[in-house]
This record gives C-alpha cells, structure tokens and sequence, in this order.
C-alpha cells in the first residue's frame, strides 16, 4: 500500500508539473502571437515605406525630368538671347552705316545749294518769286552775266517781324554755283553753304570718339617720290559695333606742303564716299601727334610709355633690398602654376631672408610731380591704388595691384610681399601677406573664365 500512496503522490506531482508547464506554454504562446502580431506590423510598415521609397523614387526621377527640361529651356534661352545680342549689334552697325550714309547723300544733295543772305523779301500776304529775285541780284549785284538755271529757289524758315529770311537756291550746274560762291565770298550780302550743322558735329564726335578708345592703330606714311607733290597715308581702324570683325583699312592721299587732302578710302560701309568717321579719326591721330611734336618711331627714340620693368630699378630700390644682412634678391622668370598651367606670373624680384623666410618684391615707379611741400613720401598726389589708413599708405583691396601681388604670392607658394612704390618725392614701402580666401574666390572666377570663353576657342 505505501507503494501505491507513493506512486500516487508522484503521479500528483506530475500532474502538478504538467499544469505548470501547460501555463507555461500558454504563455509562450501567447507570447508568440504577440511576435507574429509584431512581425505582421513590421512587414505591413515595411511595406507601406517601400511604397513610399518607391513614390519618393517617382517623383525624384519626375524631378530631375523637370530640371532636365528646365535645362534644356534655359540653354535654348541663353542661346537665343546670344543670337539676339548678335542680331542687335548687328542692327546697331547696320544703323549707324544708314545713318551715315543718309548724311553722306544728304550732304551731297545740297552740295549744290548756295544761301544768300540781305535780299529784300516782299511784304506777307504777296506772292513772291524766289527765282525772280535772285537772277536780277546775281546780275547786277554780282556782275555775272551768264544765264544760270535753278532747280528751285525759296526762302529759309518762318517769318519774322523785323527779319529778313535768307534765300537757297539749288543750282542745276555744279560749276555755276562755284561761279557764284567765289564772287559772295567777299560780298556783303554774304553767302554758306547749306550743310546741316549736325552733319560736322555727329560726325566730329564720333571720330573723336574713336580716337580716344584707340580704334586708330599705327600709321604709316609713304612719299610716293622726292619730287611728288602728294604723300601716302595708311593704317587700320578696330570697327566700332564688331570689335572681333577683321580691321578697317584705310588710306589718305595728301598735299605734302598745304596739306590739303586730295583723296581718302576706307573698306567700311561708307568709306566709299571718303568721308567716314574711321578717316576723320586717323586725321584727328595725326593732328594729335603733329601737336604733341611727336615723329614716327624710326625717326627719333621712344619718349612715351617708358616701360617701368626690373631693368630700370631706381638706386634706391637696390639700397633698400640690402638694408638687411641676411636679406638677398634674385631676377627671376615666368612662374607657372602647378594645378592651373594656364596661370602664370612675372615677378620683379624673389626676396630671400632668414628672419623673415621667403618672400616677393614688387615695384611700382608712380608717375606724379614733384612736390615743393612733403618732405617725404608725397601725400598731396598719392596714386590711385593707395590710401591713407590708420595714418599710413596701404594698398587698396580693391585694386587690379592687390590681385596682381595675391596672384604672385599663390602661384609661388610665397606668404608675403613686399610693394614699393617709387616717386621722385620719395618711396612706400608696405609688406603684403597671402590671403586665403581672397585668391581662393580668384582662382574659381579665373577657371571658369578660361573654361567658359577661352578654351572653348580652341576646341
């Protein structure tokens, strides 16, 4: 019997164990649907950021379509604002040889007019026969006896009380006129010839205009012979409105001892009518040159744009350089950049000093008169890259020197430099460091101006 109690109580034992184990499981199972649960989340939220990657994936590729087309729009646009730029200068030229075409037949329209001035006018209201009136005056007045044909006579602008109005006649013969215009030259009656007064003035001013941009390149002369009567004048001219266009050339016949000009030619538009802005620009260059006394450059040594390079240092600027014991210049050549080949530069002089380390020198000789006032560097004609800062002279940061020396310094690898501007009233001498940031920013404009406009031309 005590056996049997005893399987009895192991069998209680089991059944006990087999309930915990069956809540056991009960809980693993219900902690397993809690997981599959879970995972049906996580699949589901997976899926729904697939599908979301996938629309974020769409509407970027619909976004770079748009800016590919954008693109493309904004090429065609800067391409068709290029041609209009084109097409505007070309208007512009086209214009401007209209213009001065109408002048030109304008003026030779009138070259046959003559204006007399003090002919009696009749009182307003009557009729007047302009033709009438003049025949008599040039008959009695001017003693011309041959019969003279007009093409039409008439009066010059509105009445005015008080006023006797001028007359203009065209004549029909070009030789009758200058007949009349010879013997009015000393009448008191008086006589001009009818060119507009903006004929001169438009076509003054724009030949004057390009002398001052220097169009006009060199001009050569040629005697023809020693007993020649005329001389030959040649050279070429940049054209106005297309500065890339191959030069207008041009040439002028004149008497060598009055200097009247017997003929002219230029391969412009209007050059055929001997009178274009490009000649009246080369004759305002010789007036120049005859009234600077300049001669040709075989004639005598070059006496402007004296060239300010290494060779013609001051003294002084040696004196300085050696001021310092361990301090020593040397000559140098082209520098080239090590990344950007293209980029180069010339240097007045490498400075090498064990105190300070390497560094550059730069000379830059001031044309500014003398000054009877400063005892030292003068401070009443201080050249235009300078200015005065916390009581010294320094170096604009804005000036074309500034990025000259930056430049200098970056394609050297050289930290500092020494600028001395040299005057007849004394020197400046200031020390320039490398900028970073400045020439960083330089370099960018200098290879996408090299990219954008230069190579391109080779290619």
């Amino acid at each position: 019997m005590d056996k049997v109690f005893e399987r009895l109580g192991a069998l209680t034992h089991i059944e006990l164990r087999l309930g915990q184990f069956e809540s056991s499981l009960k809980s693993v199972n219900t902690e397993v649907s809690g997981l599959k649960k879970k995972i049906d989340e996580f699949e589901s939220s997976a899926s729904f950021m697939s599908e979301k990657l996938d629309e974020i994936s769409k509407n970027s590729k619909d976004f770079s379509d748009r800016i590919q087309t954008i693109s493309k729009g904004t090429e065609s646009i800067r391409s068709e604002n290029i041609a209009l730029k084109a097409n505007i200068r070309g208007l512009k030229e086209e214009m401007e040889n209209v213009k001065e075409r109408q002048i030109e037949l304008q003026a030779r329209s009138m070259r046959e007019n003559l204006i007399f001035h003090g002919i009696d006018e009749s009182a307003e209201g009557e009729v007047e026969d302009c033709e009438e009136k003049i025949k008599p005056f040039i008959q009695d007045k001017l003693q011309v006896t041959k019969t003279l044909e007009f093409h039409r006579v008439h009066r010059l602008g509105k009445r005015q009380p008080g006023r006797t109005r001028g007359m203009i006649a065209k004549f029909v013969n070009y030789k009758d006129r200058e007949l009349v215009r010879r013997i009015l030259f000393d009448c008191d009656h008086g006589n001009s010839e009818n060119i507009k007064k903006f004929l001169n003035e438009y076509k003054v001013g724009k030949a004057y205009e390009y002398l001052q941009s220097i169009f006009v390149k060199e001009i050569f002369y040629h005697p023809i012979s020693a007993a020649s009567e005329i001389c030959y004048l040649r050279a070429k001219c940049t054209p106005s409105q297309r500065l890339r266009d191959a030069d207008h050339t041009m040439w002028i016949m004149v008497r060598k001892v009055s200097g009247d000009i017997v003929s002219a030619f230029c391969s412009c538009t209007a050059g055929l009518g001997q009178t274009c802005n490009h000649i009246a620009a080369m004759l305002f260059r010789i007036d120049a040159a005859n009234k600077m006394g300049l001669s040709s450059c075989t004639s005598i040594p070059c006496q402007w744009i004296i060239p300010t390079e290494t060779k013609t240092l001051p003294v002084r600027i040696k004196d300085l350089t050696v001021k310092k014991s361990r301090a020593s210049t040397e000559e140098c050549g082209l520098f080239l950049d090590k990344n950007y080949s293209y980029l180069a530069a010339s240097l007045d002089m490498l400075v090498n000093c064990k105190c300070c380390g390497n560094g550059l020198l730069e000379v830059k000789c001031a044309m500014v008169p003398k000054c009877d006032v400063c005892k030292g560097f003068c401070a009443c004609n201080v050249p235009d890259y300078l200015k005065f800062d916390n009581h010294v002279f320094v170096l604009k940061k804005n000036h074309k020197y500034f990025c000259q020396i930056q430049g200098q310094m970056a394609i050297t690898g050289r930290k500092w430099c020494d600028l001395c501007v040299y005057t007849c009233n004394g020197t400046h001498v200031q020390r320039v460091h490398f900028d970073d940031t400045y020439f960083a920013n330089v370099t960018r404009q200098l290879v996408h101006f090299f990219n954008k406009f230069i190579a391109v031309e080779y290619m």
